[in-house]
């Protein structure tokens, strides 16, 4: 390989590290962003729908990033009285990551009134997972 070649592909690696760490920065930052008002005891719900637009769009910019701003964006749903939509999101949670026993619970508490059976089988794994804790929610 001649100087060029290999000095062409350190410049195209360095490209890719620094998009890279572009896109790990920005986040890290919106997370931060979204963790600042959910931790917030009476946001505004202007506030609370900025944050979960910015949970979301963090998202989008890494979905291999793991379920941290799935969760966030579950209970900023649940804030925002939007429990379907929250369902769905600690579904992806559950999918990605099944020994999560938070989101089993909330899937629990959120489906009694309407998915009793899909409640049962969210305590069912809460049980496998931490049979302390299920057994305190009966």
């Amino acid at each position: 390989m001649s100087v060029a070649a290999q000095r062409a592909l350190v410049v195209a690696v360095s490209v890719l590290v620094a998009a890279w760490l572009a896109v790990s920065y920005a986040n890290s930052h919106t997370i931060r962003q979204v963790q600042i008002v959910a931790a917030d005891r009476n946001p505004s719900p202007a506030r609370l729908e900025a944050a979960l637009r910015d949970a979301r769009s963090g998202q989008a910019l890494d979905p291999s990033r793991g379920t941290e701003s799935l969760s966030y964006q579950a209970s900023l749903e649940i804030r925002l009285k939007r429990i379907p939509e929250a369902l769905k999101t600690l579904e992806q949670i559950v999918k990605r990551e099944p020994d999560t026993a938070e989101a089993w619970f909330l899937i629990a508490q959120l489906s009694r009134g309407s998915d009793p059976a899909r409640a049962a089988e969210a305590q069912a794994q809460l049980r496998r997972l931490d049979p302390r804790q299920a057994r305190n929610q009966r």
